[in-house]
Order: C-alpha cells, then structure tokens, then sequence
C-alpha cells in the first residue's frame, strides 16, 4: 500500500500528507487529479513541473486556499498560470521568486 500513519499527526498517502490537520496535495501531472465527482479539500495545493493543463481543471479537481508552484514549474508556465489565477480570484505563491514557502502550525 502506498498509503503510511507515521504517528497520530502525520498520514501520508501517495500525494496528500495530512500533519497536524494541515492538508497538503502535491499534483505532479493529469493523472494525479481525483476522478470526476471526487474532490479533496485541502489548505495547499503543491503544483509540480510535469502538470500540462489550466487552472480551472485543478479547481474543477480540488477546494484549495492556496495554489503554490514548486521549483521544477517553468517560468514560462508560472506567467501562464499566475495570469489565470488572477482573472479566477485564486491565491497563489511562487517559490522560484518569493522562497520556500513556510507555515506556522
């Protein structure tokens, strides 16, 4: 199974890490997006390089407070996305221009 309980705060599971009650899905490409009529909540959404379609798929996909692009996305696609983001309203940080993102539990 892919699926691990490391102790009561942390539960990790393929792309999504539960720790503390902060919830983080990590989406790496299409097919890390839930099937159709299966949205996860989470606070951060961890958008990696190999991920090829919109905005409005991962919304479509997920509920996120936070959209954050990793250092493997190209700057040519965070331009892309960051346009996208701002006409649907979505929050977004980029760590390739503002460092690692970091949250206070």
């Amino acid at each position: 199974t892919d699926t691990l309980l490391l102790s009561n705060y942390l539960y990790m599971s393929k792309n999504y890490a539960d720790f503390n009650n902060l919830k983080v899905a990590i989406i790496g490409n299409n097919a890390n997006l839930p099937p159709a009529g299966h949205k996860i909540q989470v606070q951060y959404l961890v958008l990696s390089g190999d991920y090829k379609s919109n905005i409005a798929a991962l919304q479509n996909a997920c509920i996120f407070d936070k959209l954050i692009f990793d250092s493997s996305v190209s700057s040519h696609s965070i331009k892309k996305w960051e346009k996208e983001c701002e006409k649907l309203h979505v929050k977004y940080y980029d760590v390739n221009t503002q460092g690692a993102f970091i949250v206070n539990t």
